[in-house]
């Protein structure tokens, strides 16, 4: 059965160690899950708690005072 379109995606590829891409591919098989699911999930959560402001101005938030 197909499945509901993700929208305009861009491949991003990465070389990982022989070891990580077998624990990887062993946990996606027990998941049920794909290996682009997995991992784009993890990009997605990673580059979501990345502020953009701060890196490009090279400028640390600092912290609320009371």
């Amino acid at each position: 059965m197909p499945t509901p379109s993700k929208g305009d995606r861009t491949l991003v590829t990465a070389r990982i160690s022989q070891d990580h891409f077998t624990k990887l591919d062993r946990y996606v098989k027990a998941a049920g899950i794909s290996k682009n699911d997995f991992i784009a999930d993890l990009v997605v959560e990673a580059l979501d708690d990345i502020d953009l402001d701060d890196v490009e101005h090279d400028q640390e938030r600092l912290p609320l005072s009371a």
